[in-house]
């Protein structure tokens, strides 16, 4: 029998930020297949200039799954001049239960979608 925990857990992810090139990119929404050493993409969308690449390094939040019904959410805060992910408990999160938030990538045409495996009973179908 699983126990709720008694405190929700927050993940911070306290690496530095990766600018973009000047002039800036439009957001890419497509993730890079995952290299021949089995390694994933892991960015997160700051705003629209930085992105925080924690392909290489970065906390366990970087491996938070996306859910369509998820248990948490993300805000991006200022901490004495820095900012940090922060992940929230959106409810109480049973032990050992996934962390999952909405990814919440923008919406692309039909050839450009991803589609979503989270197998929430309300699933939209696809990441974006």
């Amino acid at each position: 029998m699983t126990q709720p925990l008694t405190t929700p857990p927050t993940l911070d992810c306290p690496q530095p930020l990766a600018t973009p090139p000047t002039p800036p990119r439009p957001p890419r929404t497509v993730t890079a297949p995952p290299s021949p050493q089995g390694i994933g993409c892991y960015m997160f969308r700051i705003d629209e200039a930085e992105v925080v690449d924690a392909t290489m390094h970065g906390s366990a939040a970087r491996f938070i799954n996306h859910s369509c019904e998820p248990n948490c959410y993300s805000r991006v805060i200022h901490v004495e001049g820095h900012k940090r992910i922060v992940i929230f408990a959106l409810r109480r999160i049973l032990r050992g239960e996934e962390l999952t938030y909405d990814y919440k990538f923008p919406i692309e045409e039909p050839a450009a979608k991803l589609p979503c495996n989270c197998g929430a009973r309300r699933c939209r179908r696809f990441l974006n």
